[in-house]
């Protein structure tokens, strides 16, 4: 136990190192004065002065960096270019206010799952079974913006804005229904399903027999019994998920005008306060290096497939035979689940919309019709128009080619690199895979929003930056997939057969493990498309991805919420085509996991 804790704290110290490395590296790489840059280009030449002389950017660049790694284990993160306050101060005001939603949003999941595990196997549990997988495909930014379009702006049920009156608790609380409900509604789903599969698990142990046996009531022997033992993985999910919840209170925080880290991080970066987005970055990732950051593990798992078949005595005709009644059987058990063939429904109109639009589209998406704008839907225009009266059933059509881009270009690039970087760390030497490891959960430390709204604030929103923040993102969680495989068949007796015959590295990669890995890879990527959808659909709402007057569902969004009450149709239609393509691709991927590997469908 101390090793491993010895472990985590090291590298967690490690990942600390870079990630401040990279944060001060942030504002240095970018041509030009740091302190005029951060200051403005209408800074008088004194203030730059005194500015640099107070920052130390008139020292060498290791002494800087030395001085702020130094000052940053201490608690000093700077102090705000306008006001002159700490930095430190600033975020500790509006810190607690991100915790508490973020807490409240995760809070309501746990229930659900016990509910759903106490009663399997009835409308209950399967009412809870596909809200949990729907949910998860939707983003926490449009529930935010249809549940405020809903109860505060139609219904006037709840308030719109601001966190409540100071002091006043019942004002507070009030306040946070909304904002915590979009952040966990998506959670709701990963916790539900985790607490309910552990509750089912724990449910069939002899001791709840036993409990049963002896009369007790089910709520106490849910409660006081199998929740205790079942909490435990579910505290785990929790930890991986706080970075996506980091990110999804940051959009929470947008729109209903908190005060928070998220809020904060947004406001420095459109006033270019560097000093406040590098303090308050280096904060929000520091809250998820606990729970992100893993201690190198070896696996020797089951062998492979190919293991299996040159440990068999089947002819080749045998072996093609078996080959073609298991792909006939996967077939079978894929259309036979009702969700994989929604999905994949779902995922050819996506593909289709997107690449006949410029057939399918009845309007020119940029032509201008001032006369009609902010139009309600008709037959003339099916999706209203916005507010230059432009076509925006014609400009969703055309988002959808953004989105298709984006998703296409990120998920394969992030794969492939994963792929390569995975199969290195896992057949390479110890030290190596170390230092990869070391670099995947720095790249996992960093909420992706957080990192998007970090270097926007330096270089500038644009499509490619998005496009680079999602690769990066994304890459640690497809290498770290493959290295796992590949440490299982790096000692399987093929690959030692392979080595004893002299195959080189690169044949032993290519020929053997690479086949092995690469189903599991795309099974990850058809679920992984609906994150990158998503990722880049905030960024372009937050106005740091896509630009106008190109379409995008963000800009669609963003455009929407701007005129909430006059047009809320817009936010309606900009977020239906959203809902369903990340809808399509999560039930066709959990379909695909279900055929490819049943036993984790079991217990659902």
């Amino acid at each position: 136990m101390l090793v491993y804790l010895t472990k985590r704290l090291g590298l967690s110290a490690a990942v600390i190192a870079l990630v401040v490395l990279v944060l001060f590296s942030l504002l240095h790489l970018i041509p030009g004065d740091p302190a005029t840059i951060a200051l403005g280009p209408r800074a008088t030449p004194e203030a730059i002065a005194r500015y640099a002389a107070k920052m130390h950017l008139d020292e060498p660049v290791w002494r800087q960096f030395m001085i702020y790694f130094g000052n940053a284990m201490t608690g000093d993160l700077g102090v705000d270019v306008f006001s002159d306050r700490p930095v430190t101060r600033i975020i500790g005001e509006r810190l607690g206010f991100s915790l508490v939603l973020i807490c409240t949003g995760m809070g309501w999941a746990v229930p659900l799952g016990c509910l759903a595990a106490a009663k399997p196997n009835t409308w209950l549990d399967r009412i809870t079974g596909v809200l949990s997988v729907g949910t998860i495909a939707i983003p926490s930014f449009l529930v935010a913006i249809w549940a405020l379009l809903i109860f505060a702006v139609q219904l006037r049920w709840l308030p719109a804005i601001g966190a409540g009156e100071p002091g006043d608790l019942g004002d507070q609380a009030i306040h946070l229904i909304l904002p915590a409900f979009a952040i966990g509604l998506s959670w709701v789903g990963y916790l539900a399903r985790m607490v309910r599969a552990s509750m089912l698990e724990v449910m069939g142990e002899n001791y709840i027999r036993s409990a049963r046996a002896f009369g007790l009531k089910p709520r106490r022997v849910v409660f006081g019994y199998a929740l205790r033992v079942a909490i435990l993985p579910t505290i785990t999910l929790i930890g991986m998920g706080f970075g996506g919840l980091i990110s999804a209170t940051v959009f929470a925080e947008i729109i209903f005008s908190r005060p928070g880290i998220g809020k904060l991080i947004y406001d420095a970066v459109n006033a270019r306060n560097f000093p406040i987005v590098q303090g308050a970055v280096l904060t929000a990732t520091g809250l998820l290096i606990p729970v992100s950051v893993k201690h190198s593990e070896t696996n020797t798992g089951a062998p492979s497939l190919d293991a299996a078949r040159a440990a068999s005595h089947l002819t080749q005709a045998d072996l093609r035979e078996s080959a073609g009644r298991e792909r006939r059987e996967k077939l079978r058990m894929f259309l036979t689940n009702w969700q994989g063939v929604i999905g994949l429904i779902l995922v050819i109109a996506f593909f289709a919309s997107a690449i006949f639009a410029p057939w399918i589209a009845p309007y020119d998406p940029n032509a201008l019709d001032i006369p009609a704008r902010l139009s309600e839907p008709t037959l003339t225009h099916l999706a209203g128009t916005d507010q230059l009266g432009r076509d925006t059933f014609s400009r969703l059509l055309y988002g959808g080619r953004v989105a298709l881009k984006i998703a296409a270009i990120g998920v394969s690039v992030a794969l492939v690199i994963g792929l390569i970087l995975g199969m290195i760390a896992g057949f390479g030497p110890r030290w190596l895979d170390n230092l990869l490891l070391l670099l995947f959960d720095t790249v996992r430390a960093f909420p992706t929003i957080v990192l998007a709204l970090a270097t926007v604030a330096l270089t500038g929103p644009s499509l490619e930056l998005v496009l680079a923040i999602i690769i990066i993102t994304s890459i640690p969680q497809y290498a770290r997939v493959t290295r796992t495989a590949t440490l299982s068949l790096r000692n399987t007796e093929f690959i030692m057969a392979e080595r004893s015959l002299g195959a080189s590295t690169l044949r032993i990669l290519r020929h053997h493990v690479m086949p092995n890995v690469v189903g599991p890879l795309l099974i990850l990527a058809a679920m992984d498309v609906p994150v990158v959808v998503t990722v880049e659909a905030g960024l372009s709402f937050l106005g740091l991805g896509v630009l106008p007057p190109t379409a995008s569902w963000g800009t669609l969004l963003n455009e929407g919420y701007l005129v909430i009450r006059d047009a809320p149709w817009m936010v309606v239609a900009a977020g239906i085509p959203l809902i369903l393509t990340t809808l399509g691709f999560t039930f066709l991927g959990e379909a695909l996991r279900d055929v490819f590997d049943p036993r984790m469908g079991k217990g659902r």
